[in-house]
């Protein structure tokens, strides 16, 4: 989890970890853009912890 939030910090998200999730938590007002680009981060920063997991 560590890992992760760091990746996701290093990309520009907040990430609130929590024992083995992460609480995602988007402004209350948020484009689908904002929202979409989001996405694109947490696919791109577990894609890579994946890699070096494995």
């Amino acid at each position: 989890m560590g890992r992760a939030k760091a990746l996701l910090l290093e990309r520009g998200l907040l990430p609130f970890p929590a024992d083995n999730r992460i609480h995602v938590v988007p402004p209350c007002v948020v484009t689908d853009d904002e929202a979409n680009a989001a996405l694109a981060i947490y696919d791109d920063a577990f894609t890579l912890l994946t890699k070096e997991l494995s």
